[in-house]
């Protein structure tokens, strides 16, 4: 009802180059529509790793990756 999803902690798979994981807020079944897609190596990102952030994969680019690292390295009104 509050437009969030459980979390669904099955693969471990690790939030490598390349993966697509959900985002959330931090907290337990925080999920909702938003996703990312790994352009560097986040392991301390995955749910089966020590800490509190826990974001699993869902996917994995399979064409056009090398695009994606274009985009992530243009500069934005924060890298100012």
């Amino acid at each position: 009802a509050d437009g969030t999803i459980p979390d669904e902690h099955t693969a471990r798979i690790s939030n490598a180059p390349g993966t697509l994981s959900m985002a959330n807020t931090g907290q337990k079944d925080s999920g909702g529509s938003q996703f990312f897609i790994n352009v560097g190596q986040n392991a301390f990102l995955d749910w089966f790793s020590p800490g509190r952030s826990q974001h699993p994969v869902f996917g994995k680019v399979v064409q056009g990756y090398d695009l994606i690292v274009r985009i992530s390295k243009v500069p934005t009104q924060a890298d100012r």
